[in-house]
């Protein structure tokens, strides 16, 4: 987790890095600890502002505010984990 975030950080750019999972938010926040351009904020995003339902499947790193995308991602069987 974070592979993206460390490519461009390398790259030079400064990264806002996005996740609302904690226990990934977690382990971003120390896997980057020494990394001060990679900000770090255990938010999700979406289109407008305000307050959502976040679904957290079983599988770390997986998470979504999108019940479509749930319900596909169950028909595609890609992954396994959501239930």
């Amino acid at each position: 987790m974070g592979n993206r975030t460390n490519v461009c950080a390398r790259l030079g750019y400064k990264v806002m890095a996005f996740e609302p999972q904690k226990n990934v938010f977690e382990y971003l926040q120390r896997r980057f600890k020494d990394k001060p351009q990679i900000i770090r904020l255990n938010k999700a995003v979406d289109e407008k502002a305000g307050w959502a339902e976040i679904i957290i499947p079983e599988a770390d790193g997986l998470s979504t505010m999108s019940r479509e995308w749930i319900d596909r991602a169950k028909e595609s069987g890609c992954f396994t984990e959501i239930h």
